[in-house]
């Protein structure tokens, strides 16, 4: 891989990691959103739902306080008439929004107060005129008809939020799985992206290591041979110093001691294969003496010449 293409790629997997960041805020602010909507849907139905109970207890309250004249039974009708139009105006404020529905809950505000109006009328009609005139207005059915109509209108209204939270669990199961594939797919990516270059930077690693190791042998190779040019050198130079057979040869094996071997025996043979003499030269001068006693003990019927012979200790 090129240099160029390692740019290509890194840069490829930083934008990836950037678009996988910014789909995943903008999903998770979807999901926000639409759980926060379902919420907002669950607490208007509540609200609904306590706010037509509510009116129920203040007409089951009345009617208690018709029948027997007792101030107790008015307890959930005062309760309801304090609360109600408070509970109203927050169910209101819920459907700023939208204006088919704000129209609806204006319409159920109207039945509340005409409700509360009539129950207000009936419970002072029982206390200055008693029972029977209570009875009398009770029996007009006007009552029913606005509860019936207020029922009418809370049923429509929760029906509405139902169905509207159904819609956004929809969405929100939507935007949950759109988070999941998101991150999902962009995090394969990435890391198929971050093998690539790990791949591509460990080749480099290698070919780095090789080339070293070449060039550390290269060095190696490089000083040997210059080793072996410095002792050829010594060589020649301790060769041509002095003519004498034994002393140059000495000389010789105490360069090669240091350089090829720890030992080295030399015995010198004349024309007629006897041999003269044998010494040693060992690189540690306190053995010298244990590698002449091995020359010493050095034949061979058929050498002529220079004899060697080397090692390692």
């Amino acid at each position: 891989m090129t240099v160029t293409q390692k740019i290509v790629v890194a840069f490829l997997a930083g934008a990836m990691v950037l678009l996988v960041g910014i789909l995943s805020l903008v999903t998770a602010w979807q999901l926000l959103r639409s759980t926060r909507d379902v919420d907002r849907t669950v607490d208007v139905i509540m609200r609904l739902e306590y706010t037509f109970s509510m009116l129920k207890d203040a007409e089951t309250g009345q009617r208690g306080f018709l029948i027997t004249g007792d101030s107790a039974y008015l307890r959930p009708y005062h309760g309801a008439r304090d609360s109600l139009h408070p509970l109203l105006a927050t169910l209101r404020s819920l459907h700023d929004t939208f204006p088919a529905r704000r129209a609806k809950l204006d319409t159920l505000a109207d039945r509340v107060d005409e409700k509360l109006l009539e129950l207000e009328q009936s419970i002072g009609v029982r206390v200055q005129e008693g029972f029977g005139a209570a009875a009398l207005l009770t029996r007009t059915d006007r009552g029913q008809a606005v509860m019936d109509d207020a029922r009418r209108l809370v049923r429509e209204l929760e029906q509405r939020e139902t169905t509207v939270r159904a819609d956004l669990e929809a969405e929100r199961r939507a935007a949950a799985g759109r988070m999941l594939w998101v991150i999902g797919t962009g995090t394969l990516l990435a890391v198929a992206l971050i093998i690539a270059i790990n791949r591509s930077i460990g080749g480099d690693v290698q070919r780095e290591l090789r080339v070293r190791r070449e060039l550390e042998n290269s060095r190696r190779e490089l000083a040997t041979a210059n080793s072996r040019l410095s002792l050829i050198a010594r060589v020649g130079d301790r060769a041509s110093a002095s003519l004498e057979e034994q002393e140059t040869l000495t000389s010789f094996a105490r360069l090669l001691v240091p350089e090829l071997a720890d030992w080295i025996v030399l015995s010198m043979a004349g024309a007629d294969g006897a041999l003269r003499e044998s010494f040693g030269v060992h690189r540690d001068a306190d053995k010298e003496t244990l590698v002449r006693e091995l020359a010493r003990y050095y034949t061979d019927p058929y050498a002529s010449g220079v004899v060697a012979g080397v090692g390692g200790t």
